[in-house]
């Protein structure tokens, strides 16, 4: 059982990653595969969180920010988003 009272955190993840491999040719898909390379320029995950418990009441919401950064293809394409997501949520009959 929770301790009644706030409790609010954060969190952040970053991250470069990198690969190599073979696929298919986007241009020429019957083509066979080619080689392509990806990496990204600070992949990053934002979290915010709160929780709120008093008596039989329970609220808790979240806010998440995920951007990833990726070029693909040697380069010639880049893969830029940005993903956001939140929810709130309650309930007064907790316990």
């Amino acid at each position: 059982m929770p301790i009644p009272g706030p409790l609010i955190g954060a969190s952040r993840l970053n991250q470069d990653t990198a690969g190599k491999g073979r696929s298919v040719d986007p241009a020429n898909p019957g083509g066979g595969r080619i080689p392509f390379s990806e990496w990204s320029k600070a992949d990053w995950t934002n979290q915010f969180y709160g929780h709120f418990t008093h008596g039989k009441l329970l609220v808790d919401s979240e806010y998440r920010r995920y951007v990833p950064r990726q070029i693909v293809f040697g380069g010639e394409s880049v893969n830029f988003t940005d993903m956001r997501g939140s929810r709130i949520g309650s309930n007064p009959a907790a316990r």
